[in-house]
């Protein structure tokens, strides 16, 4: 890493695997990490290399690049006129990084560990890796604890599912902001075969949907199905003994089925507002809320009239703390949505 002054980075020899072929390079790579969105940006140059220019020519494409350090996957965009390609990529760097950069699972357990009180408890070290499974599933949300299941229940045993954070709970585990909850009714936001009569919200928050989650994980008994800290790197088919090869970050395993449970929205998305990186205030994504930072007495700034919007909006302006400005989205939710289930009354009339 000579020669890179004191920011994080790699320079020298690396692997660069795309679309099944492989090429010798050099890399000269740096990093950093992003507040917004919590998450470890690197960035860099790949020398020029006959081989790509071959095979990707002026377009983009994805693959793993690997150094004497350690593997992360990448993405490369055309090449400069000195036909070197950059290559980027979030999250684990192939590169020793400073305490800045988190890896996958301690930077998902530490938005996890922002919920508060009352959040589930987290399982402790990653468990080993099987070298091969009847079926692998990619992500511990609703969607990969729902397949775990119905896995279980046609008598399929063999299976893993792989989850990069510490946690199961996917979206409801990393999104803690003030006010989070479903815009969806509960009692519909819920398994068919698994319905908790002990919501208590029409459209419940956070914490009570992530421990729904935690709580059918137990019940199914699929605790011994997850592995913790493993994000998968790369996935390929092989024809000959017809099952898929995964490398993720802590070695590789096969399967005769893969089920991918990652989620469309897992990584939160920045926007390309110009001056963002010189604002010298506090910022950060809605999935990766601060919570250590107060915002009573702030003046403050929401980019974005998604559905993360109105409800932290909402609590913004039913808090007697909370900022003395915000700008309100244009979208419209009608003002009952959140209302609480009256407590049952079953005696005579």
């Amino acid at each position: 890493m000579a020669g890179l002054g004191d920011s994080d980075g790699y320079e020298g020899t690396a692997v660069l695997e795309v679309d099944r072929s492989r090429f010798d390079v050099q890399v000269r790579l740096r990093g950093h990490f992003q507040p917004i969105d919590g998450c470890y940006h690197w960035y860099g140059r790949i020398d020029a290399h006959e081989g790509l220019d071959e095979l990707l020519g002026s377009g983009k494409a994805r693959g793993v690049l690997t150094t004497a350090e350690g593997s992360a996957p990448c993405e490369l965009s055309e090449p400069d006129p000195s036909h070197r390609y950059r290559v980027t990529g979030i999250s684990t760097p192939p590169f020793r990084a400073g305490e800045s950069a988190p890896g996958p699972a301690r930077e998902e357990a530490g938005a996890a560990g922002t919920a508060g009180a009352g959040a589930p408890e987290h399982d402790g070290p990653a468990a080993p890796l099987p070298g091969h499974v009847r079926v692998a599933i990619i992500g511990a949300g609703l969607g990969g604890i729902g397949a775990g299941i119905r896995l279980r229940k046609a008598g399929v045993t063999s299976f893993v599912i792989l989850e990069r954070a510490a946690a199961v709970g996917g979206t409801w585990r990393d999104n803690t902001y003030p006010g989070c909850a479903c815009d969806v009714p509960s009692h519909l936001y819920s398994f068919s075969f698994a319905p908790n009569p002990r919501w208590s919200h029409s459209f419940s928050r956070q914490p009570e949907i992530w421990q729904y989650v935690e709580d059918v994980t137990d019940h199914y008994g699929l605790r011994e199905h997850l592995v913790f800290g493993t994000e998968v790197l790369r996935a390929d088919w092989d024809g000959g003994p017809a099952r898929w090869r995964l490398r993720t970050n802590r070695g590789e395993l096969t399967a005769d089925v893969l089920i991918t449970a990652s989620g469309p929205l897992s990584e939160p998305s920045l926007p390309d507002v110009p001056g963002l990186a010189d604002f010298p205030g506090e910022i950060f994504h809605s999935a990766r809320w601060n919570h250590s930072y107060s915002l009573e007495g702030k003046r403050v700034a929401v980019v974005g009239t998604g559905a993360s919007t109105s409800p932290a909006n909402r609590w913004w302006a039913a808090s007697p703390s909370g900022p003395r400005s915000s700008r309100r989205p244009s979208g419209w939710r009608c003002g009952t949505w959140p209302r609480p289930f009256p407590t049952p009354n079953c005696g005579p009339s």
